[in-house]
């Protein structure tokens, strides 16, 4: 049975500065909830591949936490809201000041998640898009799934 079922690839929604991706885990709320919010799950999902690093990790609203892969500088987040087992968001602290809102919700003994990174300027938007910041995200999903799989 797969652990994850794509209901949508990534929506690019340049009105609303934002990419959005839904995703359906084999898996409960508590249990992606932990894996979005303890260091030791972090690493072996985030981003599209590679070795990923946590250098710094406060979970709590204000806490940073600062993560990279193998091949850059990473990025440094804030958490600003956090609603076990729900609902967490956190703030981009180097610019640009991206916000990634994360909501989870139990359907029928899994877990859908909704992933949303909003950006400041629809010119940081359409920058990302151009990138390929929909694919990455998506990537870091295909992984999750993997991870739980695996566990």
């Amino acid at each position: 049975m797969p652990t994850t079922q794509k209901t949508n690839e990534p929506a690019l929604d340049a009105a609303n500065r934002q990419i959005v991706i839904t995703r359906l885990f084999d898996a409960p709320p508590e249990k992606i909830f932990e894996l979005f919010t303890d260091p030791k799950h972090l690493v072996h999902w985030w981003g599209p591949g590679g070795d990923v690093f946590v250098d710094e990790f406060d979970f709590r609203v204000g806490g940073s936490w600062k993560i990279r892969g193998d091949c850059g500088p990473g990025n440094h987040f804030v958490y600003t809201r956090i609603e076990r087992p729900n609902h967490l968001e956190w703030e981009q602290v180097i610019e640009p000041r991206i916000k990634g809102v994360v909501t989870i919700k139990p359907v029928g003994g899994k877990a859908e998640m909704t992933a949303r990174m909003i950006f400041p300027t629809v010119e940081i938007y359409q920058q990302a898009a151009q990138f390929g910041a929909g694919e990455v995200l998506s990537q870091s999903f295909d992984r999750m799934a993997a991870y739980i799989a695996a566990a």
